[in-house]
């Protein structure tokens, strides 16, 4: 029935993967200036101005919003506060060298999103 319901208003959505981090003010303009048929977008992103700190995004309507939920385990382990072998296995399913589990990975939901063009200003985002 979903798949109904998305081809009949046009509903598409995909999730965006980097492993590279944003540059902050690219990332936030491109959220401010929005997002063409953008409906909703969640996920963590990490930036080089703050690499040590595991960011939400939340987009609902016109709202966006940042918040900060935690510190990646790869920056935990840098600064001391945790050892390599004390990763949850579910961390250790996330890690890719050399950025460990810190990771962009947002999804996007919206009436006819041009994918390839939301990709391209994200990748355009990327340090």
């Amino acid at each position: 029935m979903r798949a109904a319901h998305e081809a009949k208003y046009g509903i598409v959505s995909f999730v965006y993967q980097a492993r590279r981090p944003f540059a902050r003010s690219r990332f936030h303009q491109l959220m401010k200036t929005g997002v063409p048929g953008l409906l909703r977008a969640k996920g963590f992103f990490w930036t080089q101005e703050q690499p040590d700190e595991m960011a939400f995004l939340s987009i609902a309507g016109g709202v966006v919003r940042y918040d900060t939920l935690n510190y990646w385990w790869a920056a935990m382990i840098e600064n001391g506060k945790a050892r390599l072998e004390e990763r949850p296995e579910m961390i250790r399913a996330l890690w890719v060298e050399p950025h460990g589990d810190r990771r962009q990975e947002l999804v996007f939901i919206g009436v006819d999103l041009d994918e390839t063009a939301v990709r391209a200003a994200l990748d355009a985002c990327l340090v």
